[in-house]
């Protein structure tokens, strides 16, 4: 089976910063690197004696809300689980290539989400007020409502 980083590399979109063996080691460098994508691994390490993937996952993913964690597991409980404490998606092993293929699009589309957001930022929209015209930040924007504005368009009337 090729390994997820082999797989990744096809997609062209992701740069492979780093692989860990160990989950200590994975955590400080999550927390401290910008890192746009994680995929991890639920069951590496040894459990018994360190925290696993799993544990991994829940805990950088409080750290880092806009970290886009993926885990990916041999138990189908596992995966579902990861949902439900911060995984943007979720495989099961032995790999299905449809669910990673579903996984990756998904990693993407919430990426470039998340990445017209910081855009939006540093917009900005000119509006027409009262008073005259107004430049307003995108994102001070919460409500946009037009009143007592005649229409422009010219609706067919109802002939009988």
């Amino acid at each position: 089976m090729l390994e997820i980083e082999n797989l990744l590399g096809f997609y062209h979109k992701f740069d492979i910063l780093k692989t860990f063996d160990n989950i200590d080691e994975a955590s400080r460098f999550l927390l401290e690197e910008e890192v746009d994508a994680v995929f991890i691994r639920s069951d590496v390490g040894d459990p018994a004696h360190t925290p696993d993937g799993s544990f991994l996952l829940s805990y950088v993913t409080q750290r880092k809300p806009d970290l886009l964690a993926v885990l990916y597991s041999p138990s189908q409980n596992t995966a579902f689980w990861s949902l439900t404490v911060g995984a943007v998606a979720a495989f099961t092993l032995p790999l299905d290539p449809l669910l990673f293929q579903r996984s990756v699009d998904r990693v993407l589309y919430i990426y470039d989400l998340l990445q017209y957001k910081r855009d939006a930022r540093a917009r900005s929209i000119l509006v027409k007020t009262r008073d005259g015209y107004r430049m307003l930040q995108l994102s001070d924007i919460l409500f946009i409502e037009r009143r007592n504005a005649r229409s422009t368009s010219s609706a067919p009337t109802d002939a009988r």
